[in-house]
């Protein structure tokens, strides 16, 4: 069974946009959930940066064998410029992917005996 939900939320006045999707996913071996987010701020700047600005990337990731869980995050952050109508705009943005996975199944590895005799 899969079940999704979208969000959406705006500020026009504020500069703010954002929105995310997430999404659980059980069968038989695991339970997943998934979300990513995807949100904006856009400012007015008298002028655009000459420089390119590299974005910032974070990722973790981890395993509990105590409960079976196991986590993975991806996060991008930067900004970009844009001109509209002979204005210029700063666009600070910040996207995100996290995935959990809980596992039902207790045994993670094969028995020695299976690795040995093949």
């Amino acid at each position: 069974m899969k079940q999704v939900i979208y969000n959406k939320t705006s500020d026009l006045e504020k500069g703010i946009k954002a929105f995310s999707i997430s999404s659980k996913t059980d069968n038989s071996d695991s339970l997943t959930e998934v979300k990513k987010s995807f949100s904006y701020h856009v400012s007015r700047v008298d002028q655009l940066a000459q420089e390119n600005v590299t974005p910032e990337l974070f990722i973790t990731k981890s395993f509990d064998s105590k409960t079976q869980t196991e986590k993975f995050n991806f996060q991008v952050k930067g900004s970009f410029g844009m001109t509209q109508n002979r204005f210029y705009f700063k666009v600070d943005f910040h996207h995100t992917l996290d995935i959990q996975i809980f596992w039902k199944n207790k045994d993670f590895s094969p028995k020695k005996s299976v690795v040995l005799t093949k």
